[in-house]
């Protein structure tokens, strides 16, 4: 199959759908498959100019920023021209490609974006899988007046007239599609790991616990420094590493100062891909700490299964479908959402006890790969595709 993939992000360098799109491409592959990647547009990812070329070539997936700039406008015309410009492209490239695109991919679209490229392939007969990693109306529950909340509820009740099939990362997505798309096009594809990025072996440093990803609300950034804060008070030796793109770094570095552990922090900025598996086996302790919402349940989190395949122990809220891959204490510390205390605790409890921790780590390691592994995830989406055709 000729598959193109659809994305509004950053390549080669970018976030937790980035890292997913490329274990894809590359399972894809492995199967006898051609894949393409074209990127609508950047995010506030690129703002820093990781990523600086506009077209290439990665492992044997072109890639192409359709508008030819890969770094956003700054003024709001300006952003609005691009998004034009970005639509008008879109659409002329599937024309004149047509014969050599078997299927389309569309990952995470939204609709408001994507409304002509769901009209034109149907013109065109391009059959198209979409995949959603979260309930987007979500982001917009707080403002029910919002355009933009009723734009993605409309996406997700009507995208299945446009769409063949859908993928989705958990559970409740899954059955909350079911009910416009029907229980044979949804299709539940676990999060996705590459084995090989971890194989180099690191000896981590004793007491250093890493996060990475967003510094939003929704990953409780906030309740982490204060249970690392606490934990200090029990083991003084412990030091807290935050790895991303920081978009709330004024209220984060007011706290730090508040506990007075400025010197026990380090914000590393974002991290290039090939970074990440280092950074995070260096870290002996790893964090997901999602807050009790409906994003947080409905999506799950990319970066707990990269956690999980350093071999070191890591402590996680219970959101999403977490205890529905793994135990408390046997391969997975799970604490409730929303509670600093318990994650300071867990964070006391794995220096106090560390055998335990260690072995956790091990076991959750094989348990991960048994679930993520890229090559079993592409597996399913290769029948999801050949059923759209």
């Amino acid at each position: 199959m000729n598959i193109l993939i659809i994305y509004q992000g950053d390549f080669p360098e970018g976030g937790a759908g980035t890292s997913r799109i490329k274990d894809f491409c590359k399972g894809l592959q492995e199967l006898g498959h051609h894949t393409k990647l074209m990127l609508m547009w950047a995010s506030h990812f690129n703002d820093s100019g990781i990523n600086t070329a506009t077209e290439g070539n990665y492992e044997n997936t072109p890639y192409i920023y359709i508008n030819k700039r890969n770094t956003r406008p700054k003024s709001y015309i300006g952003k609005f021209f691009d998004t034009v410009k970005s639509l008008f492209r879109t659409n002329r490239y599937l024309i004149k490609n047509r014969k050599n695109i078997d299927v389309l991919f569309l990952y995470s679209p939204d609709i408001h974006y994507y409304i002509h490229i769901y009209m034109l392939a149907r013109i065109l007969s391009i059959p198209v899988v979409i995949e959603q990693t979260e309930l987007k109306s979500s982001q917009y529950w707080q403002y029910k007046k919002s355009m933009f909340y009723y734009l993605n509820k409309f996406d997700e009740r009507f995208s299945h007239f446009f769409a063949k099939h859908i993928t989705v990362n958990s559970t409740r997505l899954q059955q909350y599609y079911i009910k416009s798309y029907g229980t044979e096009r949804v299709h539940l594809l676990s999060n996705t790991i590459d084995s090989s990025r971890f194989a180099h072996i690191i000896i981590p440093t004793k007491g250093c616990i890493g996060y990475i990803g967003s510094f939003g609300v929704k990953d409780g950034l906030l309740l982490i420094i204060e249970a690392f804060a606490e934990a200090k008070k029990e083991h003084d030796f412990i030091t807290l590493k935050l790895m991303g793109y920081c978009e709330n770094q004024k209220n984060i570095l007011e706290l730090i100062k508040k506990l007075g552990i400025e010197n026990s922090v380090e914000l590393t900025g974002p991290l290039l891909y090939n970074e990440v598996p280092a950074q995070l086996q260096n870290c002996d302790l790893l964090l997901m700490n999602r807050i009790d919402s409906t994003y947080a349940n409905f999506g799950f989190p990319n970066k707990l299964g990269e956690y999980m395949a350093t071999g070191n122990p890591v402590i996680s809220t219970d959101v999403s479908d977490v205890s529905l891959y793994f135990t408390h204490g046997e391969d997975l510390y799970i604490i409730p959402p929303n509670n600093t205390a318990a994650l300071a605790m867990g964070i006391i409890e794995r220096y106090d006890d560390v055998d335990k921790f260690d072995q956790m780590g091990i076991s959750g390691k094989q348990k991960a790969l048994a679930l993520f592994d890229y090559k079993l995830v592409c597996t399913k989406l290769e029948s999801v595709l050949k059923k759209a055709l």
